[in-house]
Protein backbone atom coordinates (compact mmCIF):
# COMPACT_ATOMS: atom_id res chain seq x y z
CA UNK A 1 0.00 0.00 0.00
CA UNK A 2 1.67 3.55 -0.95
CA UNK A 3 1.53 6.56 1.16
CA UNK A 4 -0.82 7.99 -1.00
CA UNK A 5 -3.30 5.36 -0.02
CA UNK A 6 -2.38 5.26 3.40
CA UNK A 7 -2.89 9.08 3.80
CA UNK A 8 -6.46 9.08 1.64
CA UNK A 9 -7.53 6.08 3.78
CA UNK A 10 -6.55 7.93 7.07
CA UNK A 11 -8.18 11.62 5.49
CA UNK A 12 -11.49 8.96 4.90
CA UNK A 13 -11.16 7.62 8.62
CA UNK A 14 -11.00 11.26 10.25
CA UNK A 15 -14.40 12.44 7.93
CA UNK A 16 -15.97 9.11 9.03
CA UNK A 17 -14.88 9.63 13.23
CA UNK A 18 -15.72 13.65 12.51
CA UNK A 19 -19.01 12.96 10.98
CA UNK A 20 -19.76 10.44 13.68
CA UNK A 21 -18.66 12.55 16.32
CA UNK A 22 -20.65 15.27 15.00
CA UNK A 23 -23.98 13.29 14.49
CA UNK A 24 -23.64 11.73 17.96
CA UNK A 25 -23.62 15.40 19.52
CA UNK A 26 -26.88 16.17 17.15
CA UNK A 27 -28.79 13.52 18.43
CA UNK A 28 -27.53 14.37 22.17
CA UNK A 29 -27.71 18.23 22.14
CA UNK A 30 -30.67 18.65 20.05
CA UNK A 31 -32.89 15.35 19.45
CA UNK A 32 -32.86 13.95 22.78
CA UNK A 33 -33.17 16.94 24.27
CA UNK A 34 -36.25 17.92 22.37
CA UNK A 35 -37.80 14.71 23.05
CA UNK A 36 -37.08 14.59 26.94
CA UNK A 37 -38.78 18.49 26.94
CA UNK A 38 -41.25 16.90 25.15
CA UNK A 39 -41.81 13.62 27.48
CA UNK A 40 -41.41 15.82 30.29
CA UNK A 41 -44.11 18.63 29.29
CA UNK A 42 -46.40 15.07 28.58
CA UNK A 43 -45.87 13.82 31.58
CA UNK A 44 -46.92 17.36 33.27
CA UNK A 45 -50.30 17.21 31.32
CA UNK A 46 -50.79 13.67 32.20
CA UNK A 47 -50.04 14.18 35.86
CA UNK A 48 -52.62 17.38 36.14
CA UNK A 49 -54.86 15.93 33.87
CA UNK A 50 -55.42 12.50 36.95
CA UNK A 51 -55.29 15.71 39.43
CA UNK A 52 -58.11 17.02 38.73
CA UNK A 53 -59.94 14.51 36.53
CA UNK A 54 -62.37 13.35 39.22
CA UNK A 55 -62.92 16.55 41.09
CA UNK A 56 -64.11 18.30 37.57
CA UNK A 57 -66.19 15.07 36.96
CA UNK A 58 -67.58 15.41 40.40
CA UNK A 59 -68.61 18.91 40.37
CA UNK A 60 -70.18 18.28 36.59
CA UNK A 61 -72.38 14.91 37.61
CA UNK A 62 -73.75 17.57 40.45
CA UNK A 63 -74.50 19.94 38.30
CA UNK A 64 -75.84 18.29 35.60
CA UNK A 65 -78.21 16.67 37.62
CA UNK A 66 -79.53 20.03 38.98
CA UNK A 67 -79.90 21.47 35.57
CA UNK A 68 -81.80 18.83 34.37
CA UNK A 69 -83.98 18.95 36.98
CA UNK A 70 -84.69 22.54 36.17
CA UNK A 71 -84.77 22.48 32.20
CA UNK A 72 -87.03 19.08 31.85
CA UNK A 73 -90.38 19.48 29.81
CA UNK A 74 -92.98 19.09 33.00
CA UNK A 75 -91.09 20.91 35.08
CA UNK A 76 -93.35 22.45 37.95
CA UNK A 77 -91.41 25.76 38.68
CA UNK A 78 -92.61 27.35 41.72
CA UNK A 79 -95.61 30.13 40.77
CA UNK A 80 -93.60 32.45 43.25
CA UNK A 81 -90.07 34.26 42.48
CA UNK A 82 -87.39 32.39 44.06
CA UNK A 83 -83.91 34.32 44.28
CA UNK A 84 -81.72 36.84 45.92
CA UNK A 85 -84.70 38.52 47.29
CA UNK A 86 -84.97 35.45 49.74
CA UNK A 87 -81.39 35.82 51.19
CA UNK A 88 -82.20 39.21 52.01
CA UNK A 89 -85.61 38.36 54.67
CA UNK A 90 -84.08 35.46 57.83
CA UNK A 91 -86.21 32.28 56.99
CA UNK A 92 -86.77 29.39 59.63
CA UNK A 93 -86.21 26.17 59.53
CA UNK A 94 -89.83 24.34 59.79
CA UNK A 95 -90.55 21.13 61.86
CA UNK A 96 -91.96 19.67 58.61
CA UNK A 97 -90.37 18.40 55.07
CA UNK A 98 -92.83 20.59 53.16
CA UNK A 99 -91.74 23.41 50.71
CA UNK A 100 -91.23 26.63 52.46
CA UNK A 101 -88.99 29.15 52.69
CA UNK A 102 -86.01 27.65 53.82
CA UNK A 103 -86.15 25.07 51.37
CA UNK A 104 -86.51 27.33 48.20
CA UNK A 105 -83.87 29.28 49.95
CA UNK A 106 -81.74 26.28 50.10
CA UNK A 107 -82.37 25.30 46.72
CA UNK A 108 -81.88 28.17 45.03
CA UNK A 109 -78.21 28.65 47.09
CA UNK A 110 -77.49 25.39 46.39
CA UNK A 111 -77.86 25.38 42.57
CA UNK A 112 -76.57 28.51 42.50
CA UNK A 113 -72.94 26.31 44.59
CA UNK A 114 -72.97 23.92 42.49
CA UNK A 115 -72.19 26.09 39.07
CA UNK A 116 -69.53 28.45 41.37
CA UNK A 117 -68.18 25.02 42.68
CA UNK A 118 -67.82 23.71 38.78
CA UNK A 119 -66.12 26.87 37.57
CA UNK A 120 -63.80 27.03 40.67
CA UNK A 121 -62.45 23.58 39.87
CA UNK A 122 -61.63 24.83 35.96
CA UNK A 123 -60.18 27.81 37.11
CA UNK A 124 -57.89 25.39 39.40
CA UNK A 125 -57.09 23.28 36.61
CA UNK A 126 -56.43 26.25 33.97
CA UNK A 127 -53.57 27.29 36.86
CA UNK A 128 -52.17 24.60 37.29
CA UNK A 129 -51.66 23.76 32.98
CA UNK A 130 -49.86 27.19 32.70
CA UNK A 131 -48.53 27.94 29.39
CA UNK A 132 -48.30 24.22 28.52
CA UNK A 133 -49.20 23.44 25.16
CA UNK A 134 -51.93 20.99 25.80
CA UNK A 135 -51.98 19.86 22.11
CA UNK A 136 -49.41 17.30 22.99
CA UNK A 137 -51.70 15.09 25.27
CA UNK A 138 -55.01 14.43 23.42
CA UNK A 139 -56.71 14.07 26.64
CA UNK A 140 -55.79 17.53 27.85
CA UNK A 141 -56.80 18.61 24.34
CA UNK A 142 -60.00 17.01 24.72
CA UNK A 143 -61.08 18.27 28.04
CA UNK A 144 -60.28 21.64 26.78
CA UNK A 145 -62.75 21.42 24.13
CA UNK A 146 -65.34 20.32 26.22
CA UNK A 147 -64.72 23.41 28.79
CA UNK A 148 -64.75 25.57 25.89
CA UNK A 149 -68.03 24.58 24.20
CA UNK A 150 -69.52 25.05 27.95
CA UNK A 151 -67.89 28.56 28.44
CA UNK A 152 -69.60 29.42 25.11
CA UNK A 153 -73.16 28.69 26.12
CA UNK A 154 -72.94 30.44 29.30
CA UNK A 155 -71.16 33.74 27.48
CA UNK A 156 -72.34 33.93 24.11
CA UNK A 157 -75.29 35.84 22.97
CA UNK A 158 -75.85 35.46 19.81
CA UNK A 159 -77.20 31.50 20.50
CA UNK A 160 -80.53 32.95 20.92
CA UNK A 161 -81.29 32.80 17.46
CA UNK A 162 -85.24 33.79 17.84
CA UNK A 163 -86.88 36.36 15.97
CA UNK A 164 -87.99 37.77 19.29
CA UNK A 165 -85.05 37.10 21.04
CA UNK A 166 -85.37 40.70 22.89
CA UNK A 167 -88.58 39.24 24.58
CA UNK A 168 -86.60 36.35 26.50
CA UNK A 169 -85.64 36.54 29.61
CA UNK A 170 -81.56 35.73 29.69
CA UNK A 171 -78.47 35.99 32.22
CA UNK A 172 -74.63 35.70 30.38
CA UNK A 173 -71.62 34.84 32.31
CA UNK A 174 -69.27 35.89 30.22
CA UNK A 175 -65.76 34.58 29.94
CA UNK A 176 -63.91 36.40 32.31
CA UNK A 177 -66.66 36.53 34.60
CA UNK A 178 -66.18 32.95 34.57
CA UNK A 179 -62.87 32.94 35.73
CA UNK A 180 -63.58 35.62 38.63
CA UNK A 181 -66.26 33.58 39.65
CA UNK A 182 -63.62 30.56 39.33
CA UNK A 183 -60.79 32.81 41.36
CA UNK A 184 -63.30 33.51 44.18
CA UNK A 185 -64.43 29.76 44.33
CA UNK A 186 -60.46 28.53 44.57
CA UNK A 187 -58.98 27.81 47.84
CA UNK A 188 -56.80 30.07 49.30
CA UNK A 189 -54.88 27.18 51.11
CA UNK A 190 -52.22 24.47 50.30
CA UNK A 191 -55.19 22.17 50.31
CA UNK A 192 -56.39 21.72 46.58
CA UNK A 193 -60.23 22.25 46.82
CA UNK A 194 -62.80 25.13 46.54
CA UNK A 195 -64.91 27.28 49.03
CA UNK A 196 -67.39 25.10 50.94
CA UNK A 197 -70.76 25.15 50.76
CA UNK A 198 -71.10 26.64 54.35
CA UNK A 199 -68.73 29.48 53.68
CA UNK A 200 -70.33 30.39 50.39
CA UNK A 201 -73.88 30.40 52.26
CA UNK A 202 -72.43 32.74 54.49
CA UNK A 203 -70.92 35.11 51.94
CA UNK A 204 -73.75 35.26 50.21
CA UNK A 205 -75.68 35.53 53.03
CA UNK A 206 -73.65 38.95 53.82
CA UNK A 207 -73.62 40.67 50.50
CA UNK A 208 -76.73 39.58 48.87
CA UNK A 209 -76.51 42.88 46.75
CA UNK A 210 -73.23 41.80 45.50
CA UNK A 211 -71.48 45.07 46.22
CA UNK A 212 -68.35 43.05 47.75
CA UNK A 213 -67.29 39.59 48.59
CA UNK A 214 -70.37 37.85 46.73
CA UNK A 215 -70.13 39.91 43.96
CA UNK A 216 -69.03 36.78 41.61
CA UNK A 217 -71.37 34.98 43.34
CA UNK A 218 -74.47 37.15 42.78
CA UNK A 219 -73.20 37.56 39.47
CA UNK A 220 -73.61 33.68 38.87
CA UNK A 221 -77.11 33.72 40.80
CA UNK A 222 -78.67 35.98 38.47
CA UNK A 223 -78.39 32.41 35.83
CA UNK A 224 -81.11 30.77 38.13
CA UNK A 225 -83.05 34.14 39.91
CA UNK A 226 -86.73 33.58 39.09
CA UNK A 227 -87.24 30.98 36.22
CA UNK A 228 -90.20 31.45 34.12
CA UNK A 229 -92.28 28.69 32.31
CA UNK A 230 -92.17 30.35 29.24
CA UNK A 231 -89.79 32.57 27.05
CA UNK A 232 -87.09 32.11 29.55
CA UNK A 233 -83.64 31.35 27.45
CA UNK A 234 -81.55 30.33 30.54
CA UNK A 235 -83.63 26.90 30.34
CA UNK A 236 -82.10 26.56 26.82
CA UNK A 237 -78.47 27.68 28.05
CA UNK A 238 -79.27 24.56 30.92
CA UNK A 239 -80.11 21.78 28.55
CA UNK A 240 -77.12 22.57 26.28
CA UNK A 241 -75.02 23.09 29.52
CA UNK A 242 -76.51 19.14 30.60
CA UNK A 243 -75.32 18.11 27.37
CA UNK A 244 -71.90 19.46 27.09
CA UNK A 245 -71.57 18.53 30.98
CA UNK A 246 -72.38 14.87 29.80
CA UNK A 247 -69.60 15.04 26.77
CA UNK A 248 -66.52 16.21 29.53
CA UNK A 249 -68.18 13.46 32.13
CA UNK A 250 -67.86 11.24 29.34
CA UNK A 251 -64.44 11.94 28.63
CA UNK A 252 -62.93 12.13 32.07
CA UNK A 253 -64.67 8.76 33.27
CA UNK A 254 -65.98 6.82 30.32
CA UNK A 255 -69.23 4.73 31.22
CA UNK A 256 -69.55 5.85 34.34
CA UNK A 257 -72.17 8.01 34.25
CA UNK A 258 -76.17 6.77 34.15
CA UNK A 259 -76.76 5.87 29.82
CA UNK A 260 -80.32 7.38 30.57
CA UNK A 261 -78.24 10.78 31.06
CA UNK A 262 -76.08 9.99 28.13
CA UNK A 263 -79.76 9.03 25.95
CA UNK A 264 -81.22 12.71 27.34
CA UNK A 265 -78.25 14.42 26.44
CA UNK A 266 -78.21 12.99 22.85
CA UNK A 267 -81.94 13.78 22.32
CA UNK A 268 -81.01 17.69 23.39
CA UNK A 269 -78.70 17.84 21.24
CA UNK A 270 -80.81 16.66 18.05
CA UNK A 271 -83.04 19.30 19.15
CA UNK A 272 -80.61 22.65 19.52
CA UNK A 273 -81.70 23.91 16.34
CA UNK A 274 -85.20 24.23 17.39
CA UNK A 275 -84.31 25.29 21.29
CA UNK A 276 -82.06 28.59 20.02
CA UNK A 277 -83.89 29.39 16.73
CA UNK A 278 -81.03 28.45 14.20
CA UNK A 279 -77.99 26.70 13.82
CA UNK A 280 -75.65 29.36 15.08
CA UNK A 281 -75.27 27.40 18.46
CA UNK A 282 -72.76 25.06 16.64
CA UNK A 283 -69.88 24.06 18.96
CA UNK A 284 -66.44 22.76 18.78
CA UNK A 285 -66.45 19.30 17.51
CA UNK A 286 -66.40 16.47 20.26
CA UNK A 287 -63.12 15.31 21.48
CA UNK A 288 -62.86 12.72 19.33
CA UNK A 289 -62.39 14.57 16.41
CA UNK A 290 -60.03 17.20 15.19
CA UNK A 291 -59.84 20.95 14.63
CA UNK A 292 -62.86 22.89 14.34
CA UNK A 293 -64.17 22.70 10.86
CA UNK A 294 -66.55 25.46 10.75
CA UNK A 295 -66.55 28.84 11.73
CA UNK A 296 -68.68 30.60 14.26
CA UNK A 297 -69.68 34.61 15.09
CA UNK A 298 -67.82 36.60 17.07
CA UNK A 299 -67.98 35.15 20.69
CA UNK A 300 -68.13 37.89 23.61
Amino acid sequence: MTVKEIFGLTVLGAIITTSGSLLALYIKEFVAVRWLERWKARQTLLSVYRRYQLPIFLAAEELGGRLYGLSREGNDREERDVGLELLRNPAAREPHAAVSDHYLRYRFVSNVYRLCSFLGWVELYRRDIGTLDVDTLDRNRGLEICLSNIRGVLADGWINQHDDWREWRDCLIYREEQRAIGHAMASSNEILGVLDFGGFTAALERDPEGNGEAKWFVQAAHFYENLKRANDFRLIRMKMLLTYLTDLMELLQPGRIDRSHVTTAERYRTSFDSFTGGPAWRPYPLPHDALPVHSTPAAL
